[in-house]
């Protein structure tokens, strides 16, 4: 059987923000597609062709061999068909920040556009902390507000805005409590007990880190010391570590550490204790 040359569309990381395609000419065999030497065909890609019968005839490209020998007529590329490609019912839709509300567009648009997502959803949560609190008339810390003024956020009963305040803030910025910033973090991560801790970051080393997060009190962050020990364990298991591993690490989180009795007890346990400067964190609520 003779090669047909035939002008196909190559897809390059589909289904995903780098998607790219590309149109080109290939020659046809059932076992594999020829190009020029040039073309930038990947594995993994998906490449297009048009099915006489009517339609596209959609493959996958399970390896690619470069001939870059011989004279110019020698030189091709040889895309080997994989399986086929998972049929897309509809067209990938990507997430945006469009369809949000303004107070949000406003806050975090640039930062998302620009790919700093840890940082955007902070700004977002910020922007949504003020405007709750505008609604609400409760101050920072729960409580009715003194008339005249509007802050705060969930009653009685509710997660405080500065404890979620302090959380948001770790999550947005690793590197100020020793992580890299390729750390990905995960707010009020879910175990499979049902226990939810703070803040969980992945992506870097050791392979998590566990953040549990307390606003002030030396009984408080004792508490938060507990609850640390716990949570390492837990996220641990969740990856099929070992128990006593390196490679999940726990720390606790407040506004104020100087406490002898929570300080005893953190250094026994080894759970790190970080200060978070309340201004800092709070400036964005006010």
């Amino acid at each position: 059987m003779s090669m047909s040359s035939k002008r196909v569309e190559i897809v390059h990381c589909e289904g995903t923000r780098d998607e790219r395609r590309l149109t080109v000419e290939a020659h046809i065999q059932p076992e594999a597609d020829f190009f020029a030497v040039d073309t930038p065909v990947y594995e993994g890609d998906v490449v297009e062709i048009p099915d006489p019968r009517g339609g596209t005839d959609r493959r996958s490209v399970a390896a690619v061999k470069v001939n870059d020998f011989g004279s110019e007529s020698m030189r091709h590329i040889e895309a080997v068909w994989g399986k086929p490609p998972a049929v897309r019912g509809t067209d990938v839709q990507l997430l945006g920040i469009e369809g949000l509300h303004q107070a949000v567009i406003e806050a975090a648009s640039e930062l998302f556009a620009d790919g700093h997502y840890s940082q955007a959803i902070f700004e977002a949560f910020k922007a949504l902390e003020v405007r709750v609190r505008t609604q609400s008339g409760l101050d920072l810390y729960g409580r009715p507000a003194p008339a005249g003024e509007h802050v705060g956020l969930f009653g009685p009963g509710g997660e405080s805005a500065a404890h979620r305040m302090l959380k948001l803030y770790v999550a947005g910025h690793p590197l100020e409590f020793g992580l890299s910033a390729a750390a990905v973090p995960h707010v009020e991560y879910s175990f499979a007990t049902g226990d939810r801790v703070d803040v969980m970051f992945e992506n870097h080393l050791p392979d998590r880190t566990v953040v549990e997060v307390e606003v002030e009190g030396e009984q408080q962050l004792c508490i938060g010391i507990h609850q640390a020990i716990k949570y390492r364990s837990l996220a641990a298991a969740d990856a099929g570590f070992p128990l006593l591993t390196s490679r999940v690490r726990s720390v606790v989180v407040a506004y104020t550490v100087d406490y002898p009795k929570a300080r005893e007890l953190a250094e026994r346990y080894d759970i790190p204790l970080l200060e978070a400067d309340r201004e800092t964190v709070l400036a964005g609520a006010r």
